[in-house]
């Protein structure tokens, strides 16, 4: 089949180090490994040349880049908060990449796309009904909860809207844990607070490990015990 995946985060270049670059290069290089042709649409191009996996669109948005600039410097100058400066770029991104990726695409239509749940992301949802495609979401954590807990969130209501409707209309969805999709599905009548969403399409495929980069079975390896008492566990 051939799978676009979709990540609109301008926090996880394909290239990167941290946790969610190295998710991205894991999961598109699987798909590729099964026999996936599994083009990548980020904002942040694609990973090294090395990888199956290459860029649908080259990287950068010039219109959003600059105005995402011109907006924080204006608001740095009046001693205000940067915030919704940063956040304009996934937005401008995500109003002109759909038509730009249909384009790219041509005949070669997609068998479904997957896209990682985003801040602001919504493209991949977009070219899912423009193409008349399943879409298959892949959510680590509800995004709008975790900025509010954990960082500033400028256009918090509109970022709210646009998870929701990506959850609501996507024909599968990918949670790494039953606690999350627990809590995508709880409805906010039942106990607890929610987002409602249906249970039945909600599938938990916890993380998991490379074992030809980490093997547990590797001769000369101590066990665990002895791990467990070096370490004070």
């Amino acid at each position: 089949m051939r799978l676009l995946y979709v990540c609109t985060d301008f926090g996880i270049p394909p290239t990167g180090t941290k946790g969610a670059s190295v998710h991205l290069r894991a999961i598109t290089r699987a798909l590729a490994e099964l026999g996936h042709e599994v083009p990548l649409l980020s904002p942040l191009g694609s990973p090294d040349k090395d990888h199956p996996v290459r860029a649908l669109l080259p990287s950068g948005c010039p219109t959003a880049r600059k105005t995402a600039k011109t907006l924080r410097r204006w608001l740095q100058s009046h001693d205000l908060d940067e915030t919704v400066g940063k956040e304009l770029r996934p937005l401008l991104w995500g109003a002109e990449m759909p038509e730009r990726a249909l384009q790219a695409i041509g005949d070669s239509t997609p068998s479904a796309i997957v896209e990682r749940l985003s801040l602001f992301g919504h493209v991949g949802l977009d070219l899912a009904r423009a193409l008349d495609v399943p879409l298959v979401v892949e959510v680590n954590a509800v995004l709008t909860e975790e900025a509010r807990s954990f960082r500033n969130l400028g256009f918090g209501g509109l970022a709210e809207t646009i998870e929701r409707r990506v959850l609501e209309q996507a024909d599968e969805i990918i949670t790494v844990s039953a606690p999350l999709a627990q809590r995508l599905s709880r409805s906010r009548r039942g106990s607890g607070s929610g987002l409602g969403i249906a249970r039945e399409k909600i599938h938990v495929v916890p993380n998991g490990v490379d074992l030809r980069q980490f093997d547990p079975g590797a001769p000369g390896l101590p066990d665990r015990r002895t791990c467990r008492h070096a370490l004070g566990l």
